[in-house]
């Protein structure tokens, strides 16, 4: 009988690496905020080995059917520690794997050619798979296929590729397990707490389009091997061909996988613990994809080390899945994606509260050894660094003149209050409930704004510059949002 690991992300491994850690945290390509890190890391918390019992006609059946359009790979082993293992301590120095290499800057080192292989003929009629129930925890399979890792949740299933009509299924509920693929030099860590969280935000949100979550470490060869991994997929599925997938995500493409790499590379070197992500794309191939450095937080790699912070960045950039999968497709979708302080500030605002709601309901455990997640802390953080950097750093700017050239260090966290302000007055569930659901049938984001809010973008501007006039004053509506948003939480 065949064993099956259940992994519940968190656990009680003792951690006595340090290093000193203080920089950007970035949960989009474009995003240059400076976060600290302050906290400590944590491990899986249990690991359950336990015989497969016989499988009942509906399980088996499902299963089988699972197995005919998920890839077959070969598990080697199994990355979690065994129960024995479970309270080691992890001491300087770390794995050697987990460091960049020592040589010099080799580009053509970073991506291995490999020879295209044919696309296959897409199977005319899939047999579907049926639609699972809403996925109710954070716990995650994970399977060393040696080149890379993969993990996916533990209840709900993989989504079938077909190459058939799957856009007039954009934007529905289908709750799919993500894929979450890891290089193979990052810690064993890594791979499940990136998922855990990804689960968290769409046990929260839902899980609509397929989602692909790529995470890089630092060496070279680890990260080819994973470029290969994609582009293959890639290929075989009729995305891209190998060569152009191969050159966007090496040395000289932009932000793909090379670039979060070396992104890795030079913040481990420089010894700052911080870490990047993006959701680059894809509505055309009918799925999300997403790309991220290494994870610092969920390592031993500094110390302290805030865990919440990579919690929070995952859960963002999921967020922009959800904006993404209610704009539709096509032309129109660049008139409906709203100007770029509304993007980036609703993702901080909903990943902030999300998880502050996740970890009060034990569906996500803090981080082993950290301190715990204030949600107030993190927003007075924001409106403080806001009005700082609008004094004295770029002085006469308003939340209208900031975009992703023009960011002032504070797209995100100005972006994150002007949501909390349209929450806190007009409604906390209008975002979701009235302005993303109703999207589509709207011309522009303008007109669904006001639609929503029952105000034009220009009152908006108006009002919430008045707001932030009051900052530093006898003014209490700060604190009253505050409150606010922190009692909705528990409601």
């Amino acid at each position: 009988m065949k064993k099956t690991l259940l992994i519940s992300i968190f656990s009680t491994i003792v951690i006595t690496a340090s290093c000193g850690s203080n920089e950007t945290n970035t949960s989009s390509i474009n995003d240059n905020e400076n976060i600290s890190l302050k906290s400590e890391i944590n491990t899986p918390s249990t690991v359950t080995i336990k015989e497969t019992p016989s499988k009942t006609p509906l399980k088996e059946s499902l299963v089988k059917k699972a197995e005919k359009i998920t890839e077959k790979v070969q598990i080697k082993k199994t990355i979690i520690p065994t129960p024995e293992k479970l309270f080691r301590k992890i001491s300087t120095p770390i794995s050697k794997s987990i460091l960049p290499t020592q040589t010099s800057y080799d580009n053509s080192a970073a991506i291995t050619p490999k020879i295209p292989t044919p696309t296959p003929t897409p199977t005319a009629t899939p047999t579907p798979l049926p639609n699972p129930d809403k996925m109710t925890h954070t716990e995650s399979l994970c399977e060393d296929r040696k080149d890379y890792v993969y993990c996916t949740s533990s209840e709900a299933i993989v989504a079938p590729f077909t190459q058939l009509d799957w856009e007039s299924g954009w934007g529905v509920e289908k709750g799919y397990s993500p894929e979450v693929f890891c290089a193979s030099d990052l810690q064993e860590t890594v791979c499940p707490a990136v998922t855990s969280s990804l689960l968290a935000a769409m046990i929260e949100w839902g899980s609509y389009e397929p989602v692909e979550y790529w995470v890089l470490g630092t060496e070279k060869e680890a990260a080819s091997k994973l470029t290969n991994i994609n582009c293959e997929r890639r290929e075989n599925r009729g995305q891209e061909g190998m060569d152009d997938c191969l050159r966007k995500h090496g040395p000289e493409g932009d932000y793909g996988f090379d670039y979060y790499r070396r992104i890795g590379e030079e913040r481990l070197e420089n010894g700052f613990g911080s870490s990047s992500a993006a959701h680059i794309g894809h509505d055309e191939w009918g799925f999300h994809l997403f790309a991220s450095s290494i994870t610092f937080g969920f390592t031993d790699l500094f110390q302290p080390i805030d865990g919440a912070v990579d919690q929070k960045i995952i859960i963002h950039e999921y967020f922009h899945a959800i904006q993404s999968s209610h704009m539709g497709l096509g032309g129109k979708r660049e008139s409906l994606k709203g100007s770029d302080w509304f993007v980036e500030g609703g993702a901080e605002y909903m990943a902030e509260i999300k998880l502050k709601k996740a970890i009060d309901t034990k569906l996500l455990k803090p981080i082993y050894g950290s301190k715990p997640y204030v949600l107030r802390d993190n927003m007075e953080d924001h409106m403080l660094r806001a009005i700082d950097n609008l004094s004295n750093n770029c002085p006469g700017n308003k939340l209208q003149d900031l975009n992703y050239e023009n960011q002032c260090d504070i797209l995100y966290s100005l972006g994150s209050w002007a949501m909390a302000y349209l929450a806190h007055v007009y409604g906390e569930d209008l975002l979701l409930e009235s302005f993303y659901k109703n999207l589509t049938e709207k011309p522009n984001w303008e007109v669904a704004f006001k639609d929503t809010f029952g105000i034009s973008l220009e009152e908006f501007y108006v009002d919430f510059d008045k707001f932030l006039k009051l900052q530093g004053s006898d003014y209490d509506l700060f604190h009253e949002i505050l409150g606010n948003m922190e009692y909705r939480i528990l409601e």
